[in-house]
């Protein structure tokens, strides 16, 4: 039994998502069910509300941060208007 429970232990997957916005549950939902599918595991989440992002949200697994906000696009977009 310790075993099988050791290995759901090992199955979990935590990340952090910062959004400026509550998510809804289908949201959150959604969301989850994707990253379990790319990831292979169970998903657990935790949100944390960050106003300064203005809208969009970053994904932190570990030490990798995927920035999904609008705060980023604009910078994108601006160093590659400034660069062209």
């Amino acid at each position: 039994h310790i075993i099988s429970c050791s290995h759901l232990i090992f199955n979990f997957l935590k990340i952090k998502i910062s959004t400026p916005f509550t998510f809804t549950d289908d949201q959150l939902r959604e969301l989850t069910a994707y990253l379990k599918i790319q990831h292979q595991k169970e998903i657990v989440s935790s949100v944390d509300i960050q106003r300064n992002l203005i809208g969009g949200f970053k994904i932190q697994i570990g030490d990798v941060v995927s920035d999904y906000s609008f705060s980023n696009l604009l910078n994108q977009f601006k160093e590659h208007t400034i660069q062209s």
